[in-house]
């Protein structure tokens, strides 16, 4: 009996979409920047090479992390649960008890704009 000797194909997950290599005999680096003209967005993500899945040897494309430059975090849902349990003005306008506090809770945060989506959650077709 003799072995049978394959080479894994080099794959780029880019959120739920599976892209070819285009280039094989390019590193992964260069390889991924044939794709900056159709996916512009790559041009600042980092490869990680996640393993094998299959014949295929699959590198994941991750964004960079978000930069906030001093953001307040008291935007974060804990801090808005927290706010809303500790909010005593909610009993002066007439919103009691529990049904009473989520409703002002509700009338508070659909005042507020909608934060936008993050495309990358959206799959790629």
């Amino acid at each position: 009996m003799s072995a049978i000797i394959t080479h894994p194909t080099r794959k780029f997950r880019i959120g739920a979409t599976l892209l070819p290599d285009p280039a094989p005999d390019a590193t992964p680096e260069d390889a991924i920047k044939l794709y900056h003209a159709t996916y512009p967005h790559i041009a600042f993500c980092t490869l990680e090479n996640v393993g094998v899945e299959g014949d295929a040897l699959i590198f994941e494309v991750r964004k960079p992390p978000a930069q906030t430059k001093g953001a307040d975090p008291s935007g974060t849902l804990e801090a808005l649960l927290d706010a809303w349990v500790d909010d005593s003005s909610l009993v002066e306008r007439g919103f009691e008890g529990a049904a009473g506090q989520l409703a002002a809770f509700a009338e508070r945060r659909l005042q507020q704009p909608s934060a936008a989506i993050d495309p990358w959650l959206i799959p790629l077709a």
